[in-house]
């Protein structure tokens, strides 16, 4: 998965810590980059900065399928109208992961957050390439957002199975048992925040208003057929349900990270 780092081309910043503390960067910087042969890379003036944060690191990162405004609600979380690469083509504007380094609401804390290139590129079409992109958010993050647009549905569920099959591309230790992999994956995920985006529906199940935890509830219960219950069950384990169903405002994700 990893190369050697090429030249970077991105122009070194000055590095005052004092400053970085207290204001972060004035711009995202590329963190994962990939190659012409679809290599990753971690860029070496971006790790140099991140390695000069002397603070416990929150990692907010964000996923999910590509032009639906993840970008967008990043930089509304780093309280910014500009910032992470915008576009209204539908072109994929993010490539690789993107960091942006920022002051916490917690002093005694460093906010860290990742833009992560968009799921399912038409013209990309490399579904090993997102699954990539998908472990190391997982990885990296204390709290996970997935983002999608509309209702929860089986399509939007079928876009987690990068993680009921993380186990096949990461191992915590040199020799262990499926089953002991498994437990210890588990215990490395993040916090996870569905952002619910364009969401037109009645909150209704069995005409009976309920409430957003009862709807990821419900759209997670396991299915009859034999194989996605079990599908359906291993995300659950991983990703420790009972979830949050969230507009996810900038303040209460920040301060609850």
């Amino acid at each position: 998965m990893a190369s050697p780092a090429p030249a970077t081309t991105q122009q070194p910043l000055p590095l005052d810590v004092d400053e970085l503390l207290k204001y972060g960067t004035s711009k995202p910087l590329p963190f994962i980059v990939t190659d012409e042969k679809g290599m990753f890379y971690v860029d070496p003036d971006t790790a140099k900065i991140i390695a000069a944060i002397n603070k416990p690191l929150v990692v907010v990162s964000i996923v999910g399928k590509y032009r639906t405004g993840k970008s967008f609600f990043m930089n509304r979380l780093a309280g910014s109208n500009t910032g992470f690469s915008l576009g209204r083509g539908i072109e994929a504007k993010t490539k690789g992961i993107w960091v942006w380094p920022r002051p916490h609401p917690d002093n005694d804390k460093y906010l860290l957050l990742l833009d992560t290139e968009g799921l399912g590129d038409v013209q990309k079409g490399d579904e090993h390439h997102d699954m990539w992109i998908f472990v190391m958010a997982v990885l990296m993050s204390t709290t996970l957002v997935w983002n999608i647009m509309g209702a929860l549905d089986h399509h939007s569920l079928e876009q987690l199975n990068f993680i009921t099959n993380i186990t096949e591309h990461v191992q915590t230790k040199n020799t262990q048992a499926e089953n002991e992999q498994e437990l210890e994956v588990h215990n490395y995920f993040p916090n996870f925040i569905v952002c619910l985006r364009d969401f037109t529906l009645e909150l209704e199940l069995n005409e009976t208003s309920c409430t957003a935890d009862e709807y990821m509830e419900h759209s997670l219960k396991p299915p009859k057929n034999e194989e996605l219950r079990k599908q359906r069950e291993k995300l659950c384990t991983y990703l420790k349900i009972p979830l949050t169903l969230t507009d996810a405002t900038e303040s209460s994700m920040i301060k609850s990270a």
